[in-house]
C-alpha cells in the first residue's frame, strides 16, 4: 500500500475461519520494522512470508502461524516472535481496519494479502 493510502474497513471474506465466535483478521508485524500485513487468511500469509524469507531457516506454516497467534510475551523462552521475526494476532473484523492503520504507523511497508480484494475497502 502506498504510505497516503488508508484501509478504511474491511468485509469478511467467503471462507475463513471464526475464533471464539467471533470473524476475525490476522495482523502481522515484522520485528525489523520492515512489514505490517493484514489478511483473513493464515495459507494467505504463510505463502507471502515464505516469498520473502531469507533461506529455509525463515521460512513458516500455516500451522506454526495459527499457534503462534495471541502469543503472550511469557509463552515461551522466545516471547511473541515467529521464528525470532514475525509477531501475528488475532483482531476483530470490525476493528481490523484501525488496527493495521495504527500497526503501520513507523513501519517501512504495509500490506494486504487478500483472496477477495474487493473485501477491503481503500481511501486516498
Amino acid at each position: 500500500m502506498e504510505p497516503s493510502t488508508k484501509l478504511a474497513s474491511v468485509k469478511k471474506e467467503w471462507h475463513t475461519r471464526k475464533q471464539r465466535g467471533k470473524d476475525v483478521a490476522y495482523l502481522a508485524t515484522d520485528r525489523l520494522g520492515e512489514w505490517t500485513v493484514l489478511t483473513q487468511k493464515l495459507p494467505l500469509l504463510t505463502q507471502w512470508i515464505n516469498e520473502r524469507a531469507e533461506g529455509p531457516g525463515a521460512r513458516v506454516s500455516t500451522t506454526t502461524l495459527y499457534e503462534g497467534a495471541d502469543r503472550g510475551e511469557n509463552a515461551s523462552r522466545v516471547g511473541s516472535w515467529i521464528k525470532g521475526r514475525w509477531c501475528l494476532r488475532t483482531v476483530e473484523l470490525e476493528e481490523a481496519s484501525a488496527a493495521f492503520e495504527s500497526a503501520r504507523q513507523g513501519i517501512r511497508s504495509a500490506a494486504v494479502v487478500a483472496a477477495e480484494p474487493a473485501c477491503y475497502v481503500l481511501c486516498a
